[in-house]
Protein backbone atom coordinates (compact mmCIF):
# COMPACT_ATOMS: atom_id res chain seq x y z
CA UNK A 1 0.00 0.00 0.00
CA UNK A 2 1.18 3.50 -0.87
CA UNK A 3 3.10 4.83 2.04
CA UNK A 4 1.72 8.58 1.92
CA UNK A 5 -2.33 6.64 3.19
CA UNK A 6 -0.07 5.37 5.73
CA UNK A 7 1.11 8.80 6.84
CA UNK A 8 -2.05 10.30 7.07
CA UNK A 9 -3.72 7.63 8.82
CA UNK A 10 -1.03 7.99 11.70
CA UNK A 11 -1.41 11.79 11.60
CA UNK A 12 -5.05 11.90 11.00
CA UNK A 13 -6.56 8.95 12.81
CA UNK A 14 -4.32 8.41 16.12
CA UNK A 15 -4.80 11.71 17.45
CA UNK A 16 -8.52 11.25 17.39
CA UNK A 17 -8.61 7.79 18.69
CA UNK A 18 -6.17 9.48 21.66
CA UNK A 19 -8.64 11.54 22.44
CA UNK A 20 -11.22 8.33 23.20
CA UNK A 21 -10.04 8.60 26.60
CA UNK A 22 -11.35 11.86 27.54
CA UNK A 23 -15.11 11.57 25.97
CA UNK A 24 -17.61 9.45 27.33
CA UNK A 25 -21.29 9.21 25.30
CA UNK A 26 -22.35 9.38 22.46
CA UNK A 27 -19.24 11.61 21.47
CA UNK A 28 -17.19 9.10 22.00
CA UNK A 29 -19.22 6.27 20.03
CA UNK A 30 -18.74 9.38 16.96
CA UNK A 31 -15.24 9.55 17.00
CA UNK A 32 -14.85 5.85 17.38
CA UNK A 33 -16.81 5.63 14.09
CA UNK A 34 -14.40 8.06 12.37
CA UNK A 35 -11.55 5.85 12.94
CA UNK A 36 -12.68 2.86 12.75
CA UNK A 37 -13.84 4.10 8.70
CA UNK A 38 -10.78 5.86 8.58
CA UNK A 39 -8.74 2.19 9.00
CA UNK A 40 -11.57 0.29 7.08
CA UNK A 41 -10.11 2.65 4.29
CA UNK A 42 -6.74 1.77 4.59
CA UNK A 43 -8.02 -2.08 4.06
CA UNK A 44 -10.52 -1.17 1.11
CA UNK A 45 -7.29 0.39 -0.61
CA UNK A 46 -4.95 -2.20 0.51
CA UNK A 47 -7.94 -4.71 -1.70
CA UNK A 48 -8.12 -1.97 -4.25
CA UNK A 49 -4.73 -1.78 -5.09
CA UNK A 50 -4.43 -5.70 -5.32
CA UNK A 51 -7.61 -5.48 -7.78
CA UNK A 52 -6.32 -2.60 -10.00
CA UNK A 53 -2.50 -4.79 -10.07
CA UNK A 54 -4.70 -7.63 -11.62
CA UNK A 55 -6.93 -5.96 -14.21
CA UNK A 56 -4.57 -3.21 -14.83
CA UNK A 57 -4.75 0.01 -14.51
CA UNK A 58 -6.07 0.83 -18.18
CA UNK A 59 -9.23 -0.16 -17.05
CA UNK A 60 -9.90 2.66 -14.33
CA UNK A 61 -13.34 3.15 -15.21
CA UNK A 62 -14.07 -0.61 -15.12
CA UNK A 63 -12.06 -0.58 -12.10
CA UNK A 64 -14.32 2.40 -9.79
CA UNK A 65 -17.77 1.67 -11.22
CA UNK A 66 -17.70 -1.99 -10.33
CA UNK A 67 -15.02 -3.51 -8.38
CA UNK A 68 -14.11 -0.40 -5.65
CA UNK A 69 -17.67 0.17 -4.89
CA UNK A 70 -18.36 -3.10 -4.00
CA UNK A 71 -15.02 -3.35 -1.76
CA UNK A 72 -15.31 -0.19 -0.31
CA UNK A 73 -19.32 -0.69 0.92
CA UNK A 74 -18.59 -4.10 1.94
CA UNK A 75 -15.49 -2.91 4.16
CA UNK A 76 -17.74 0.55 5.78
CA UNK A 77 -20.67 -2.46 6.27
CA UNK A 78 -18.29 -4.62 8.54
CA UNK A 79 -18.17 -2.29 11.81
CA UNK A 80 -21.92 -1.56 10.78
CA UNK A 81 -23.12 -5.55 11.41
CA UNK A 82 -20.43 -5.65 14.16
CA UNK A 83 -21.92 -2.35 16.30
CA UNK A 84 -25.73 -4.05 15.61
CA UNK A 85 -24.75 -7.78 17.03
CA UNK A 86 -22.18 -6.42 20.07
CA UNK A 87 -23.40 -3.24 20.83
CA UNK A 88 -27.18 -2.16 19.48
CA UNK A 89 -28.98 -2.28 16.53
CA UNK A 90 -31.37 0.80 17.87
CA UNK A 91 -31.78 3.23 15.08
CA UNK A 92 -30.90 6.38 17.07
CA UNK A 93 -27.36 5.10 17.88
CA UNK A 94 -26.95 2.54 14.73
CA UNK A 95 -27.37 5.43 11.75
CA UNK A 96 -24.67 8.09 13.53
CA UNK A 97 -22.18 5.52 14.23
CA UNK A 98 -22.98 4.27 10.35
CA UNK A 99 -22.48 7.99 9.46
CA UNK A 100 -19.71 8.45 11.09
CA UNK A 101 -18.16 5.33 9.52
CA UNK A 102 -18.52 6.46 5.64
CA UNK A 103 -17.03 10.01 7.04
CA UNK A 104 -14.13 9.01 8.29
CA UNK A 105 -13.75 6.67 5.35
CA UNK A 106 -13.71 9.73 3.37
CA UNK A 107 -11.54 12.04 5.11
CA UNK A 108 -8.62 9.61 3.85
CA UNK A 109 -9.67 9.06 0.70
CA UNK A 110 -10.04 12.85 0.15
CA UNK A 111 -6.76 13.40 1.82
CA UNK A 112 -4.82 11.11 0.12
CA UNK A 113 -6.36 12.36 -3.68
CA UNK A 114 -5.83 16.05 -2.10
CA UNK A 115 -2.41 15.43 -1.66
CA UNK A 116 -1.58 13.39 -4.71
CA UNK A 117 -3.27 15.79 -7.07
CA UNK A 118 -1.56 18.91 -5.22
CA UNK A 119 -1.63 21.82 -7.05
CA UNK A 120 -4.97 21.11 -9.29
CA UNK A 121 -7.46 21.32 -6.09
CA UNK A 122 -9.02 25.30 -5.30
CA UNK A 123 -11.63 25.82 -2.83
CA UNK A 124 -14.59 24.91 -5.15
CA UNK A 125 -13.11 22.03 -6.24
CA UNK A 126 -12.46 20.89 -2.30
CA UNK A 127 -16.34 21.49 -1.04
CA UNK A 128 -17.44 20.02 -4.42
CA UNK A 129 -15.54 16.58 -2.80
CA UNK A 130 -16.73 16.99 0.35
CA UNK A 131 -20.57 17.41 -0.39
CA UNK A 132 -20.14 14.70 -3.07
CA UNK A 133 -17.56 12.15 -2.22
CA UNK A 134 -17.64 12.06 1.63
CA UNK A 135 -21.76 12.40 1.92
CA UNK A 136 -21.58 9.88 -0.90
CA UNK A 137 -19.88 7.41 1.31
CA UNK A 138 -21.16 8.58 4.77
CA UNK A 139 -25.19 7.84 3.07
CA UNK A 140 -24.52 4.74 1.43
CA UNK A 141 -22.61 3.75 4.84
CA UNK A 142 -26.32 5.53 6.87
CA UNK A 143 -28.61 3.56 4.68
CA UNK A 144 -26.87 0.29 5.57
CA UNK A 145 -26.91 1.33 9.23
CA UNK A 146 -30.71 2.36 9.26
CA UNK A 147 -31.60 -1.11 7.16
CA UNK A 148 -29.57 -2.87 9.81
CA UNK A 149 -31.57 -1.76 12.51
CA UNK A 150 -34.74 -2.87 10.95
CA UNK A 151 -33.81 -6.46 9.82
CA UNK A 152 -31.26 -7.49 12.29
CA UNK A 153 -33.82 -9.09 15.17
CA UNK A 154 -35.79 -10.77 11.88
CA UNK A 155 -33.98 -13.45 11.16
CA UNK A 156 -35.94 -14.52 8.03
CA UNK A 157 -34.94 -11.57 6.88
CA UNK A 158 -31.17 -10.88 8.13
CA UNK A 159 -29.32 -12.65 5.30
CA UNK A 160 -31.31 -11.45 1.95
CA UNK A 161 -31.81 -8.19 3.87
CA UNK A 162 -28.35 -7.71 4.56
CA UNK A 163 -27.42 -8.53 1.01
CA UNK A 164 -30.38 -6.14 -0.50
CA UNK A 165 -29.00 -3.30 1.78
CA UNK A 166 -25.42 -4.33 0.38
CA UNK A 167 -26.89 -4.22 -3.04
CA UNK A 168 -27.86 -0.65 -3.09
CA UNK A 169 -25.19 0.93 -1.30
CA UNK A 170 -22.75 -0.43 -4.15
CA UNK A 171 -25.02 0.30 -6.84
CA UNK A 172 -25.48 4.11 -5.63
CA UNK A 173 -21.41 4.50 -4.93
CA UNK A 174 -21.28 2.26 -8.88
CA UNK A 175 -23.85 5.08 -10.32
CA UNK A 176 -21.88 8.16 -8.35
CA UNK A 177 -18.56 7.25 -9.44
CA UNK A 178 -19.78 7.41 -13.41
CA UNK A 179 -21.74 10.32 -13.06
CA UNK A 180 -18.45 12.27 -11.87
CA UNK A 181 -15.94 10.42 -14.56
CA UNK A 182 -18.71 11.45 -17.26
CA UNK A 183 -20.02 14.92 -18.78
CA UNK A 184 -22.85 14.57 -15.96
CA UNK A 185 -20.67 15.20 -13.11
CA UNK A 186 -22.31 17.87 -12.21
CA UNK A 187 -25.14 15.66 -11.50
CA UNK A 188 -23.00 13.27 -9.53
CA UNK A 189 -21.94 15.64 -7.61
CA UNK A 190 -25.00 16.95 -6.64
CA UNK A 191 -26.48 13.34 -5.99
CA UNK A 192 -25.62 12.49 -2.76
CA UNK A 193 -26.61 16.11 -1.38
CA UNK A 194 -30.52 15.55 -2.74
CA UNK A 195 -30.12 12.41 -1.41
CA UNK A 196 -29.09 13.05 2.20
CA UNK A 197 -31.39 15.38 2.99
CA UNK A 198 -34.38 13.59 3.15
CA UNK A 199 -32.49 11.34 5.24
CA UNK A 200 -31.79 14.13 7.41
CA UNK A 201 -35.62 15.05 7.40
CA UNK A 202 -36.57 11.69 7.74
CA UNK A 203 -33.73 11.18 10.73
CA UNK A 204 -35.08 14.20 12.27
CA UNK A 205 -38.90 13.92 11.97
CA UNK A 206 -38.21 10.12 13.67
CA UNK A 207 -36.26 12.10 16.77
CA UNK A 208 -38.71 13.92 17.27
CA UNK A 209 -41.77 12.02 17.22
CA UNK A 210 -39.94 9.80 19.77
CA UNK A 211 -39.19 12.96 22.06
CA UNK A 212 -42.79 13.72 21.91
CA UNK A 213 -43.90 9.87 22.53
CA UNK A 214 -41.51 9.98 25.54
CA UNK A 215 -42.85 13.28 27.16
CA UNK A 216 -46.33 11.92 26.96
CA UNK A 217 -45.13 8.73 28.58
CA UNK A 218 -43.40 10.71 31.21
CA UNK A 219 -46.70 13.14 31.77
CA UNK A 220 -48.70 10.15 31.66
CA UNK A 221 -46.94 8.56 34.65
CA UNK A 222 -45.81 11.97 36.66
CA UNK A 223 -50.38 12.00 36.22
CA UNK A 224 -50.64 8.58 37.63
CA UNK A 225 -48.22 9.09 40.61
CA UNK A 226 -50.55 12.43 41.55
CA UNK A 227 -53.30 10.25 41.04
CA UNK A 228 -52.18 7.50 43.22
CA UNK A 229 -50.60 10.03 45.81
CA UNK A 230 -53.99 12.04 46.42
CA UNK A 231 -55.23 8.77 46.96
CA UNK A 232 -53.17 7.89 49.62
CA UNK A 233 -54.21 11.36 51.01
CA UNK A 234 -57.64 10.87 51.06
CA UNK A 235 -57.48 7.13 52.10
CA UNK A 236 -54.93 8.30 55.09
CA UNK A 237 -57.41 11.65 55.88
Amino acid sequence: MDSLMWNLFICIALPMALSLFLMKGRARVVVASLVVGMFMCMFAGAVNGLIRKAIGASRIFEITTIYTPMTEEIAKAIPVFLFAVTISDEKERIVPMAMAVGIGFAIIENAYILISEMGSWGPLSALARVFGASLMHGVCTSVVGLGMSLIYKRRKLFVTGTLALLTVAMTYHGIFNALVQSSYSHIGLHLPIFTFVPILILVEVQYRKQAREKAAAENENRAKEAAENEKKVQVEG
